[in-house]
């Protein structure tokens, strides 16, 4: 992957395809490459521009206390890098609110705002409910095999995780690039700077700026009621909530919600 060289890290980044540029930021210790699914789908009419925040992936060390302002400047510098003036900015998870923190402090570098299984501020994404809250606790104890079970119970709706639990645990092991057992330390920095972040008071700043909000009505992390609280605050254009759906809705849902998207860049 190339990289863009920052003051104190450096940034890993993937253009893929062409046509009107889609920046893509992802969550707690995802990489960009998990949203392949998105890529594969849209890379025929958008450039899709993926990135691995800092302290993960391929980019550099996140040295120092980590805020939600860098990781924003990462994006504008990597987008002065490409010489692209506006872009589509589309997040998932911590990564909707590095897009609408974004779009708050460079409202003429975002054409339109995805927000996927979200939050309106950080500190929500840590009230988990007594279940969430359990597994949560569950994929840092036990064996490896029990952390993994616990983490796709965190993350999955529960139609994925019918039949084989090892082949599914293998296919997510793909898709994010490592093991779900682990626990980075830059997980731990991530959930921290998100805790401390909130912009609730300007989200209504954002209602000049076209947005979509999608769901999943089984999300334990980002609960549907906090996606349809930001839809409100901003004033989106459209909001839905996938039924058989949790966090991992760009994954299980990957040609609707890409599909969603497009319609969504498409309209006047």
């Amino acid at each position: 992957m190339p990289s863009l060289r920052r003051p104190d890290t450096s940034i890993a980044y993937q253009v893929t395809g062409s046509g009107p540029p889609v920046l893509m930021l992802q969550g707690v210790g995802a990489r960009g490459m998990v949203w392949a699914p998105q890529v594969e789908r849209l890379r025929e009419r958008y450039s899709c521009i993926t990135v691995d925040n800092r302290g993960v992936g391929d980019s550099g060390e996140a040295p120092g206390t980590l805020v939600f302002g860098q990781m924003v400047d990462d994006a504008i510098a990597l987008l002065d890098h490409l010489q692209i003036d506006r872009a589509h900015v589309i997040g998932h998870s911590m990564g909707g609110i590095l897009a609408h923190q974004l779009a708050l402090d460079h409202p003429d570098r975002a054409a339109s705002l995805g927000l996927l299984c979200t939050f309106t501020n950080g500190s929500e994404a840590a009230r988990l409910s007594p279940r969430g809250f359990w597994l949560g606790t569950r994929t840092v104890l036990g064996t490896p095999r029990m952390r993994r079970s616990a983490y796709l119970r965190l993350i999955a709706p529960a139609s994925e995780l019918r039949g084989d639990l090892d082949a599914v645990v293998e296919r997510y092991t793909q898709i994010f690039g490592h093991d779900l057992a682990q626990r980075r330390r830059i997980v731990v920095r991530q959930i921290r700077a998100m805790d401390r972040h909130d912009q609730r008071a300007r989200l209504p700043e954002l209602r000049s700026i076209p947005s979509i909000v999608l769901a999943g009505a089984e999300d334990l992390i980002a609960e549907p009621r906090y996606n349809q609280a930001l839809a409100q605050a901003i004033g989106a254009r459209h909001y839905h909530c996938f039924e058989d759906a949790a966090h991992t809705l760009p994954i299980t849902h990957a040609d609707a919600v890409s599909d969603r998207l497009a319609q969504h860049w498409a309209a006047p």
